[in-house]
């Protein structure tokens, strides 16, 4: 049941219950780091829901975008979430309560991946679905820098570092001799706007990209 949250232990990899309460199914995951017994979760057609841990209970539920959500990021030490959708658009909330503070809108395709910038406390950057890369200030609703990034197949997955420095991407190239078609990750520099490593095989599908 793809409405339904199930936990786990991520040491012993227990079954800790299940969150039961979304009436569509769940899109992403986003985590309080201010308070670990809270979790978000954002639905295919736009709700944003607010878990107990603790008690396993849900204990809030709005409609806060038109379109799926395709991230939530909660600042590490502030009380504040992001999220992004594929209305194109990216609305600050005040947590834990969910009060809309701003909303920042301009661009042209879906929000991929939003990420708050590590060093800075008002600084986050996002990525769309053609391969824009804005840069924005949370106090304001202007942004401060914009980079588009040429993808050369179809985007899956994009991760920006907490340093804003670097983007983990992956997308679905084909040959240009044969019709079949492979699975490209690689990173990119947001400084000098290159590529800089590419990792490239015939595989189904990655289904997460992780740097630690």
């Amino acid at each position: 049941n793809q409405e339904d949250l199930y936990l786990w232990h991520p040491q012993s990899g227990a079954y800790l219950g299940t969150l039961r309460g979304h009436r569509d199914d769940v899109s992403c995951i986003g985590g309080d780091p201010t308070n670990p017994s809270i979790l978000f979760t954002g639905s295919n057609l736009g709700n944003i829901a607010v878990w107990n841990l603790t008690t396993h209970s849900l204990t809030k539920m709005l409609e806060a975008h038109f379109r799926e959500i395709t991230s939530l990021q909660h600042h590490k030490t502030s009380k504040l979430l992001l999220s992004g959708s594929k209305d194109c658009s990216i609305k600050l909330w005040k947590t834990p309560d969910l009060t809309c503070i701003r909303q920042y809108d301009g661009l042209k395709s879906p929000v991929k991946t939003i990420q708050w910038k590590k060093s800075s406390s008002d600084l986050f950057a996002t990525i769309s679905q053609e391969g824009t890369v804005v840069f924005w200030k949370s106090g304001s609703e202007a942004t401060i820098k914009s980079l588009k990034i040429s993808f050369s197949g179809k985007l899956h997955k994009a991760y920006i570092l907490d340093d804003h420095k670097h983007i983990l991407y992956q997308q679905k190239r084909r040959t240009t001799t044969t019709t079949k078609s492979y699975d490209e990750t690689g990173v990119w520099n947001t400084q000098t706007a290159k590529k800089e490593t590419t990792l490239r095989g015939t595989v189904v599908g990655v289904r997460a990209n992780s740097i630690f």
